[in-house]
């Protein structure tokens, strides 16, 4: 069963950089929706969503964003498996989901969608597919395992401790 909670949030402005572009925003427009979804130990993520991971207890899902494009985003869980992608074009700096999860193992992101962590996972091994060109910036106690699966070039900003690639 899916729990809805519809919440007014001024504070998106100050945690979602998506709205820093914005002439005119009607903060009665600006919501926080939070779902609880079943469990899942892999995200594949498609149509440039902005993503924030963050380890948790319990697994969550939130919205935040304009009305409008926090109901373009469509989700599910299946096999394990979490999916999300966009009913209409990207929604690259729209809309910013972020995901409580607890022992992640794999991550598919594709488009240019970017995914980030808030605080450090604590996962034993993370596996990281990126197709396009995405923008993935993680935190992880275990190791991170990432493949390249497009033709791009894979930059590293920064890489400490434990990370392996395949290209």
């Amino acid at each position: 069963m899916k729990k809805f909670l519809l919440i007014a949030a001024l504070t998106a402005f100050t945690t979602a950089g998506s709205f820093a572009n914005t002439t005119s925003v009607n903060s009665a427009d600006v919501k926080t929706v939070t779902l609880a979804p079943a469990s899942f130990s892999k995200i594949v993520v498609q149509d440039d969503i902005d993503v924030v991971l963050t380890e948790s207890a319990e697994a969550s899902i939130s919205f935040d964003g304009k009305t409008a494009d926090i109901y373009k985003v469509t989700w599910e869980v299946k096999d394990g498996v979490l999916y999300l992608k966009s009913k209409a074009a990207s929604l690259k700096d729209k809309v910013t989901v972020t995901i409580g999860t607890q022992q992640l193992k794999e991550l598919v992101v594709k488009g240019t969608s970017a995914v980030t962590t808030e605080g450090t996972l604590n996962t034993p091994v993370l596996t990281v597919y990126m197709y396009d060109t995405p923008n993935v910036q993680i935190k992880n106690r275990g190791h991170i395992h990432l493949e390249n699966k497009s033709e791009q070039e894979l930059f590293f900003s920064k890489k400490v401790g434990g990370v392996t690639y395949k290209s």
